[in-house]
Parts: structure tokens; sequence; C-alpha cells
């Protein structure tokens, strides 16, 4: 399922609620859960009607360098992440979801050019974390997840301080209701699928999956 991208107040589910972390007390929570205070939320702020950003639009590029980042990497048309924030020398990068069903996705670019770019991308991401699992996961089931990654790896890579964070909401009275159980065994289904194994400890310490309970 691919991500709700539009503007204004979401109704349910896990743009709802990262809208309403983002812009309440509930985000001292979410910083004291990344073990850090000083975060500034950039997105998605009530101010700019909930917008969700690309990281190479310009208000956003100017996290990385008074310099333009070469984002060449990836298709023009990169995913608008769930929430953007900074502090003194991190980018926090985040992704949200508020039920299992959200996590599968498929890669749906049409372009020739753009398809063999995104795979590239996301073969050299696989190498990066470990090179097992099954690489047509990263595609054909949880391709969204593996965008991210991506994401995170070049950036991490060319240098930036990037901590990449999925979101899951737990027991979302919203929409459809999902235990941190539920979340635990769809988890473990992905990493096994993604990188081989079950052991979330392999996964890079700046990538973080956070619980978050509403």
């Amino acid at each position: 399922m691919g991500s709700n991208t539009s503007l204004g107040r979401a109704r349910k589910g896990s743009k709802f609620w990262m809208q309403t972390i983002i812009n309440s007390q509930m985000k001292d929570s979410l910083n004291a859960m990344l073990g850090d205070t000083s975060i500034e939320w950039l997105s998605p702020l009530r101010e700019e009607n909930y917008k969700e950003y690309k990281l190479n639009e310009p208000s956003i590029e100017k996290l990385f360098s008074s310099q333009k980042i070469d984002f060449s990497f990836w298709p023009n048309n990169q995913p608008q992440w769930d929430a953007i924030g900074k502090s003194e020398n991190t980018i926090y990068l985040v992704e949200a979801k508020a039920h299992t069903k959200e996590v599968s996705s498929k890669l749906s670019a049409t372009s020739k050019k753009s398809i063999g770019v995104i795979t590239d991308a996301l073969q050299q991401t696989f190498m990066a974390l470990g090179g097992q699992g099954n690489f047509s996961a990263w595609t054909e089931k949880y391709y969204q997840f593996a965008n991210r990654l991506a994401f995170y790896n070049y950036l991490t890579a060319a240098g930036f301080n990037v901590r990449l964070i999925f979101l899951n909401i737990v027991d979302d009275p919203t929409h459809i209701p999902t235990t941190q159980n539920e979340w635990n065994i769809a988890s473990k289904e992905l990493y096994k699928e993604m990188f081989g194994h079950h052991d979330i400890s392999k996964v890079p310490q700046r990538i973080k999956v956070i619980y978050f309970q509403v």
C-alpha cells in the first residue's frame, strides 16, 4: 500500500497519528524514545497544512549543506517522508505505519530508466546491509521499506549523520488496531525476507524501529 501524500488534516491511521504526534506534546515522548530532546520537527507542521516533504525540495535540501546535494542515485520523483526532523548534527527521517497491511508495497514505476536507477540503488543497499535475504522482496513485497533504506544508505555513505526511524503505531483506535505482538510478528517476517535473519540487532544502530502506543 502506498502512502497518502495529500495535504490537510488526516482523520485516521498513520498519517493522522504522525500529524498528531509532531504537533502536540506527544512529540516529547517521541524525542525521548529517540534519546534526543533537542529535535526540531520540520514536518508535518500544522502551520504548513501538514505538508510532507521530499528530500530534494529546496527548503529541505538546506538540511544537508549550502551546496546542492547530488540525488542522481534516484529518479527525481522521490518518496515523501512522513516526518523530518533535525537536531544540532543529526537528521531524522521517519516512515510511519499504523497496521501491518501498510507494510506491503511493490515497485510501481513504469519508466524503464527509473526502474533501472531504483533497482541499482536498492541492490547497492542490499549489499551494504549484508547481501542476505531475498532481494525480490525489496521490490515486490517491502518496496517502501526498501526505498527508505536506500536513502539512508546513500546519505550515510555521503557522510551525513542520519537516523532512519520506522514508527509503528500500537493500538490505533482510529482505523485498524494493531498490538505490539502483531507488529513483532510482522517485523520478524520482514527482517527474515529482506535481511535473511530475524535479529534486529544486526540492523545498523542508526536505523531504529519504534512501537508508539497511542
